[in-house]
């Protein structure tokens, strides 16, 4: 049984020969298993039942921004010189000024998905799960603010209800851009 059908029965309540697994390191972890194991393709090598196929962003290397920090596709600009897999936001691009107007990145730029044919190929035996990563919730409070979206639930709902509905019309957008893919290849969307 591969380990795409693996997961396939079990999502089905169907009895498999072991439990399907998943894994998924920090940067810092991977790294030290990787010196661990004395292998940086370790990870490939464990078993693990799914791996996720990402969106890449074509314009991250167009942008520099100084040492330590990175540039997401909605301009969000994150200090990664401590936490290196996510970081912390530095600068919050939206406001009540800009809410309506402020320029989110076109999820049907096909520069997006330029990578995944070969990466289906690689992981042809997979279970794949399409990633968008901060998607929603957590693609407002990182253009906006923690503090911001919160309190603006109950003081200023125009201004949230005004970024949803504009991250939801991104969302559905990249979504179907996901679904146009061959069958079977996206398995399911997170």
């Amino acid at each position: 049984m591969s380990r795409k059908e693996r997961v396939r029965q079990t999502l089905r309540h169907i009895q498999t020969d072991i439990v399907p697994y998943s894994i998924e390191l920090t940067i810092p972890a991977h790294e030290k298993m990787a010196r661990y194991y004395n292998d940086p393709g370790f990870l490939e090598k464990t078993g693990r039942h799914t791996v996720y196929a990402l969106r890449k962003n074509p314009e991250e290397k167009k942008f520099p921004v100084k040492k330590g920090f990175y540039r997401d596709e909605f301009g969000v600009i994150w200090d990664r010189r401590v936490d290196r897999d996510i970081g912390i936001v530095a600068h919050y691009p939206v406001d009540e000024s800009n809410v309506q107007t402020y320029p989110f990145p076109d999820p049907r730029d096909d520069r997006y998905y330029e990578h995944l044919p070969e990466f289906f190929k690689k992981h042809n035996d997979y279970f794949i799960e399409g990633a968008i990563g901060f998607s929603f919730f957590e693609r407002a409070w990182t253009l906006a603010g923690m503090e911001k979206i919160l309190v603006s639930f109950a003081d200023n709902p125009g201004f949230v209800e005004t970024l949803f509905d504009r991250l939801t019309e991104w969302l559905i957008l990249a979504a179907r851009k996901f679904g146009q893919y061959e069958e079977n290849r996206f398995h399911t969307l997170r």
